[in-house]
């Protein structure tokens, strides 16, 4: 399925895609949105990277978790 996705007010072509991908990734930028409203620059900095080079097809969506789960890790570790 080629699919496109909104994001922030900005459509990305995201590919072909299964129906069960396109639910995962849909579910998991809907709740990045929803984190987003309360959370610190840096956060929505890293999250907008990943998902920017998700989208570009730079990198896949597990690799975009994990790399998005790591990188808030570190800045977590660097805070305290």
């Amino acid at each position: 399925m080629d699919s496109t996705i909104t994001m922030q007010g900005n459509e990305y072509e995201i590919g072909q895609l299964t129906q069960e991908e396109l639910d995962r990734l849909t579910n998991y930028i809907n709740q990045i949105q929803n984190l987003t409203v309360g959370i610190d620059n840096d956060l929505d900095k890293i999250i907008n990277e990943e998902i920017i080079a998700y989208f570009n097809g730079e990198i896949s969506i597990d690799e975009c978790i994990d790399y998005i789960q790591n990188r808030t890790e570190i800045m977590v570790s660097e805070k305290q």
